[in-house]
């Protein structure tokens, strides 16, 4: 079964696609979304990474899947692994590492890069606005005042920046307006201190540093970082639109001139680098927003970009969903009795006193000699002779590999009836009992191994399920 590393890596990719159509339908909608443009580039946000969320539960979907479909594993090769195509067994060295284990190893590490330069960032930036010195008390005044107005009620502390800095708001538990020196003096100073407070009222600070964080899980992706761009680029020009529906009429391009005369005083690297949008190649377009207003919302066109999202995510949960029954389905169907006789030796713990191994990894059958022994479920025969991996004293041994990871192991065994390559059908006869290697008498010893994992032979085999072992 494939384990839930795989399924998260498998959403991992499958989020490369979905977030190339999700920003393909952001940049068709966009101009749909009237004055709340962000909305539209956050729903594509989410859209985007839904095949992770998705990829996780979609084994809790797996039983009401009509259909299930397998793809390869990971890593996976010709055979199961280890000398003589045969399953590694516990306690032996691996001799190849898979593959999901070094993508995870490889996620982890960009995860790891990208979390700590984001960090870095903030950090740096905390810095810096902790030494800037705090506004005046007229500007701090005029900024308790339109925080008022604009339905803030906590208190806005504004600091001061010498560099020649468009302002911007920062601040993860209160917000923190930092302005350049001098600001306040114009006439359209106060429409860009609403568009500060109107960040402030949405929250966005927060809502940027989650985007961030879920940035660091999906550094991979490159239409991740054009979708948080352009939902940066969309929540500039909401507020501008909040802005502009409360200036007195004619007065958008006073705030317009501001906002240019900002952009036009910003001195290049600031310390917003990395945090704010690239006002210089955004300009023309909030300009044009705050000259030139959205249109109203067209609800059509949005109900059917919802309606193909909602298509998107059903058709992909389903696939996944396919995709969790069949990985659910690897484990072979074992249809058939190995053997008729009577159970002398389950698996596990031992608490005889006797010279053998403490634990025991298989299942021991009592039958007469020559009683016919048969494949479970259909496989190709990988061992066949005595002495598997130099242990002569299990005998005659019998290997069969079924697929995906999963063999059986036949040993003690008397005459064999097939050959290393042979292609065996569930119920067909493989050997015979016998009492080859060290045996106190005619019975099979049999094992189940989930990828070189031994496992109770009892909880898969039909017809011995009351000898399965309790767990303590």
């Amino acid at each position: 079964m494939m384990p839930d590393m795989s399924a998260l890596l498998t959403g991992l990719v499958l989020s490369i696609p979905v977030a190339g159509m999700a920003l393909l339908a952001a940049r068709l909608l966009h101009g749909s979304a009237g004055a709340h443009p962000d909305r539209v580039w956050g729903v594509a946000l989410l859209v985007a990474l839904a095949p992770v969320p998705l990829a996780l539960f979609a084994p809790l979907l797996a039983d009401a899947s009509p259909v299930a479909f397998t793809l390869p594993e990971l890593g996976e090769t010709a055979g199961i692994g280890g000398g003589e195509g045969l399953p590694p067994v516990a306690g032996e060295p691996a001799l190849r590492i898979g593959m999901v284990p070094l993508l995870l190893a490889l996620w982890l590490t960009g995860v790891a890069l990208r979390a700590g330069r984001e960090l870095t960032a903030s950090a740096r930036l905390a810095r810096l606005v902790h030494r800037l010195s705090p506004a005046g008390t007229h500007l701090t005044a005029l900024v308790g005042e339109r925080a008022a107005i604009a339905g803030l009620t906590g208190r806005i502390e504004v600091r001061v920046s010498p560099d020649h800095s468009a302002p911007f708001l920062t601040g993860l538990l209160r917000p923190l307006l930092v302005v350049p020196a001098g600001f306040g003096q114009r006439a359209g100073d106060t429409a860009i201190i609403d568009h500060e407070l109107v960040h402030a009222r949405r929250a966005d600070p927060r809502l940027n540093a989650v985007v961030r964080a879920l940035g660091a899980l999906v550094w991979f992706n490159p239409f991740w970082f054009a979708l948080e761009r352009g939902r940066r680029l969309a929540v500039e020009m909401a507020c501008d639109g909040a802005v502009v529906r409360r200036l007195e009429p004619g007065r958008a391009r006073l705030y317009a001139r501001a906002l240019l005369d900002a952009v036009k005083a910003d001195s290049g690297p600031s310390i917003t680098v990395g945090f704010g949008v690239d006002y210089k190649k955004a300009l023309k377009m909030r300009l044009s927003h705050i000259l030139n207003p959205s249109p109203k919302t067209d609800a059509l066109r949005l109900l059917g970009g919802a309606a193909c999202a909602l298509a998107l995510l059903a058709g992909l949960g389903s696939a996944q969903a396919a995709l969790a029954a069949g990985v659910r389905n690897d484990a072979p169907v074992f249809t058939h009795s190995v053997l008729e006789g009577r159970v002398s030796s389950i698996y596990g713990p031992r608490s005889l006193d006797l010279p053998v191994p403490p634990f025991h990894g298989g299942l021991d059958i009592a039958a007469p000699l020559g009683s016919s022994i048969r494949a479970p479920a259909g496989g190709q025969v990988a061992f066949a002779g005595d002495n598997y991996r130099q242990l002569a004293n299990w005998g005659h041994v019998v290997v069969i590999d079924h697929g995906g990871g999963w063999a059986t192991l036949y040993a003690h065994l008397g005459d064999i009836h097939v050959s290393v390559g042979d292609r065996v059908s569930a119920g067909e006869i493989i050997a015979e009992v016998g009492m080859t290697g060290l045996s106190t008498g005619p019975h099979l010893h049999v094992e189940m191994l989930e990828n070189g994992e031994r496992r109770d032979p009892a909880a898969f085999l039909p017809g011995l399920a009351s000898y399965v072992r309790v767990q303590d």
